[in-house]
């Protein structure tokens, strides 16, 4: 299924009986980070899913507000027992996490 807002696309692929991955495309800032917010919420709400990956490889711009996102919603599913993880971030979004020191946080890697 593939969602469109605010020029941000997310495309969401079971990959696994419980893996869901999310496939990110565009700007996630504060005009899109609802609708990545809902993706993930989905998600996280999907029948029997035990890890969510969110793909960043796609993402040029990543502000506050969608950072917010993610570490809330990395949050949420650790208290549901569902491992959030973002998987191959953009070269940005790596300087961006980084400085805001959420980037073994969110990808589980240094």
């Amino acid at each position: 299924a593939a969602t469109t807002v605010n020029c941000l696309k997310i495309d969401s692929t079971r990959l696994a009986r419980d893996v869901v991955c999310l496939d990110v495309i565009g700007d996630v800032d504060m005009a899109s980070s609802e609708a990545l917010n809902r993706a993930i919420r989905n998600a996280l709400t999907a029948a029997g899913v035990k890890r969510v990956m969110v793909d960043l490889s796609k993402v040029p711009f990543l502000d506050a507000r969608g950072i917010h996102t993610l570490v809330e919603n990395h949050s949420r599913a650790r208290d549901q027992d569902i491992t959030l993880q973002v998987v191959n971030p953009s070269r940005v979004t790596v300087e961006v996490l980084t400085i805001t020191d959420d980037l073994r946080l969110l990808t589980g890697e240094a």
